[in-house]
């Protein structure tokens, strides 16, 4: 006789929504029962999209049909507790104190129902007016590295890791030698708050994480840098990052001053 293995239980339902899903990490961190009704899935400048699991509907763990679906109002009333994936406009002033006056036009303006070839797959929204008006950058929040109201940052922070902004100080009048950089990146840094570096155009920010991880003495991949609110890839660029001419002379600059703050 053999043994084989077991089978385990089939999978039964739908996957968790990420609304649930960012609740329970959230949850670990506080150490206390955390409700997110309706979190940011994308950030798109304007608006954001996001999701609410609908009240009349069975949880999808428990429901073979879960469905999920844009929000649709076809008499457009209520729309203050929309349901399923939504759009949420962006307004420059929340609460007592804001004014209509005040906002675009378009941002009261909802697309109660999409077109039928669509087939309750896709969500709309309406993000300008006129010939010239531009939709914004998709962020995911894993995607974005923002300090303050950013609810992303605090759940996807590492308490071993070191988050720093980038900023340009400035070109570099003077281009420094290998041999200065070599000895400035030796130079300890007390104050691991602030920092400051000369880096060429075509330094790419694996070799900025590397110089760093000397000063801090920690390893590159707990050292994180963000700029414009966005985490940089290893592979980025900086020439990619700054203005590729200079206003003052027209041509490339070579060398950049840049500061990076601990946040």
């Amino acid at each position: 006789m053999g043994a084989g293995a077991t089978k385990g239980p089939t999978a039964v339902g739908a996957p968790v929504n990420p609304r649930v899903q960012y609740s329970r990490k959230l949850e670990k961190q506080e150490q206390k029962k955390v409700l997110v009704d309706a979190p940011v899935l994308v950030d798109v400048e304007h608006g954001s999209v996001r999701y609410r699991q609908p009240q009349t509907e069975q949880p999808p763990v428990k429901s073979l049909k879960g469905k999920e679906c844009p929000y649709e109002n076809e008499k457009g009333k209520e729309l203050d507790n929309k349901e399923h994936y939504f759009y949420h406009t962006r307004l420059n002033k929340y609460g007592p104190e804001s004014s209509k006056a005040e906002e675009d036009a378009f941002k009261f303006y909802y697309v109660l129902k999409g077109p039928a070839a669509a087939q309750h797959k896709k969500l709309f929204y309406i993000y300008g007016q006129g010939w010239e008006a531009q939709d914004g950058l998709k962020v995911k929040p894993t995607e974005t590295v923002g300090v303050g109201k950013d609810y992303a940052w605090s759940s996807s922070r590492n308490p071993n890791s070191l988050y720093y902004a980038l900023q340009f100080d400035g070109q570099v009048e003077t281009e420094n030698s290998e041999e200065d950089k070599i000895l400035s990146d030796l130079e300890s840094s007390p104050d691991k708050s602030s920092i400051q570096l000369t880096v060429s155009s075509e330094d790419r920010m694996a070799t900025v994480k590397a110089r760093m991880s000397v000063k801090l003495l920690k390893s590159t991949k707990d050292i994180h840098i963000a700029y414009e609110n966005k985490e940089l890839r290893d592979e980025d660029v900086i020439g990619g990052l700054h203005p590729k001419t200079d206003e003052d002379t027209g041509e490339e600059p070579k060398d950049f001053r840049i500061s990076l703050t601990l946040v």
